[in-house]
């Protein structure tokens, strides 16, 4: 696959290799914004289809995506929304422990934290292992008190892999809940929800979904669907189509995981842009994308591999991120050169340099960035 600079709108002296903080819109969710906001413009173009029409293409397009059935995917605004919506489905007692990983992204760690208070379950965190192998550090840690394993497929500071279907297997038949967060993975690595059958799989949208703000989807499980949701939204059941209905408050929810679909989810200004973007992402094929990301990490670490930089061994890696270790702290101004030299990464933590492409990078960028670091350190 080449470059698909050209459906994006980035000037040609900026490399953006910052996905996993902002994925960019292409140009045709721009325009699609545009166009579900000039019909708010004029509402009486606006119908009662139109409330759940949009939701249901996204929600067949994202299933797609992941391998599974439409009925088993909900609209949510955030991933703390989603965990939200499983933690309350979940029961625990003081026994138990809540499995998360140590420096895990907040929206999968609070709930799980304010969870275990409530129940007085143990929220055991799994160290960061030594040698960057977290599947087998996970694994060492399942013990007959866990009851629920909340992780994402690869870690957002450095992109430390999970083995998600090897994790999945060796619980199988247990009653352990597997919860993952797909926010930092979907869209760029391949997965295959029939192979690890989640309890949920939560995805904000505007990462490697490359979707706006302030949506996202959520596989649940569907021996889950009879479960509570977060809110009860007026289009939530059987028949909210009908205006005339509403008044009479239908008792039957809509079919599958919609009864947890967040409120407003008919959201004219962001399911467009979405729409286009999972579009798109099922036509470039997630197999490509993960192929061509995971290239252009390797050539960065073949190009600053003289310069006393470490990375995790590719085996522990999730191709498409690329964590970048200095031996020494990274210094306070760093980001800021590169970004005043046109170059976008992310710092998380004391020394690592979040690398994350997406298809907009050609050469020209890799050369750029390498360049612009290498200059730093001879300063």
């Amino acid at each position: 696959m080449k470059s698909q600079r050209h459906l994006f709108n980035i000037p040609k002296d900026q490399a953006y290799f910052n996905t996993a903080y902002f994925g960019c819109l292409l140009n045709e969710s721009v325009n699609a914004a545009a166009y579900g906001t000039n019909l708010k413009a004029q509402p009486w173009n606006i119908h009662m289809a139109d409330f759940f029409t949009d939701a249901d293409i996204a929600r067949q397009l994202f299933a797609k995506l992941i391998n599974t059935d439409q009925n088993n995917i909900a609209l949510i605004p955030s991933a703390s929304y989603g965990f939200a919506t499983a933690a309350k489905n979940i029961n625990l007692n003081s026994n138990d422990s809540i499995m998360v990983l140590s420096e895990q992204f907040p929206s999968n760690y609070y709930i799980w934290e304010q969870l275990a208070i409530k129940t007085n379950a143990t929220l055991s965190v799994v160290p960061r292992p030594e040698d960057d192998d977290w599947t087998t550090n996970i694994l060492n840690t399942i013990d007959d008190n866990v009851k629920v394993i909340s992780l994402p497929n690869n870690h957002w500071t450095d992109g430390g892999y999970i083995d998600l279907e090897k994790i999945a297997k060796n619980i199988s038949g247990s009653n352990i809940a597997l919860l993952i967060d797909g926010t930092q993975s979907v869209g760029a690595l391949p997965i295959d929800v029939k192979k690890i059958n989640p309890d949920f799989l939560v995805v904000s949208g505007y990462k490697w979904l490359l979707g706006p703000y302030n949506l996202g989807l959520c596989y649940i499980n569907p021996k889950y669907h009879n479960g509570d949701p977060l809110e009860y939204w007026w289009g939530h059941k059987e028949g909210s189509e009908n205006p005339a209905s509403l008044i009479n408050y239908p008792s039957d929810f809509l079919p599958g995981a919609r009864r947890f679909d967040y409120g407003h989810k008919g959201n004219f200004h962001l399911l467009p842009p979405l729409i286009k973007a999972l579009e798109q992402l099922l036509d470039w094929g997630v197999d490509e994308i993960y192929k061509y990301t995971s290239d252009i990490n390797n050539k960065i670490i073949e190009n600053l591999s003289n310069i006393g930089i470490s990375t995790i061994d590719e085996k522990y890696r999730a191709g498409h991120y690329l964590g970048v270790r200095f031996n020494d702290p990274i210094p306070s101004d760093f980001t800021e050169y590169l970004t005043d030299n046109n170059v976008h990464v992310s710092v998380r933590g004391t020394n690592t340099v979040r690398i994350t492409p997406h298809l907009w990078i050609n050469d020209n960028d890799i050369d750029k960035f390498v360049d612009v670091v290498k200059k730093y350190f001879k300063k």
